[in-house]
């Protein structure tokens, strides 16, 4: 299981890119790094992470999300 998750981890990440403040119409997700939205981060972790936390997440930070 393990293996296939690092793998899945490596592609989703190759697709997700880096970070993004999608205030876009159409885009409701605000701020997003690696695929992880502000919010999602914040209701995991249970903090209020600032702009430029989002921007410095790591892979270790959002692989347990």
């Amino acid at each position: 299981m393990k293996i296939n998750f690092d793998k899945c981890m490596e592609m989703l990440l190759e697709h997700e890119g880096g970070y993004v403040n999608g205030n876009q119409i159409g885009d409701p997700g605000g701020i997003t790094n690696m695929g992880v939205t502000k919010r999602t981060y914040d209701e995991y972790h249970g903090v209020d992470m600032d702009e430029e936390g989002m921007k410095s997440l790591t892979v270790e930070d959002v692989t347990p999300i």
